[in-house]
């Protein structure tokens, strides 16, 4: 019989702080908008919108699916 891994046991997955609300979410799921000088996590739309209202961060729109960004 297997026994199963305890809490311990099981390694830790790497997380992050929402910029905004501070909740912890996973690295994985975080959304991330790239700032001047550093990457800013955030775990949803609602506080992704408070950091750009906070921060004045300007952040560009992908080009709308099948165009090409232009290039500069």
């Amino acid at each position: 019989m297997h026994a199963h891994p305890t809490q311990a046991q099981v390694p830790a997955l790497p997380t992050l702080n929402c910029q905004v609300c501070l909740a912890e979410i996973p690295a994985s799921e975080a959304a991330s908008s790239e700032a001047t000088d550093y990457v800013a996590a955030v775990c949803g739309l609602e506080c992704y919108v408070q950091w750009q209202a906070q921060t004045g961060a300007v952040v560009p729109e992908p080009p709308p699916a099948g165009e090409k960004a232009a290039e500069a």
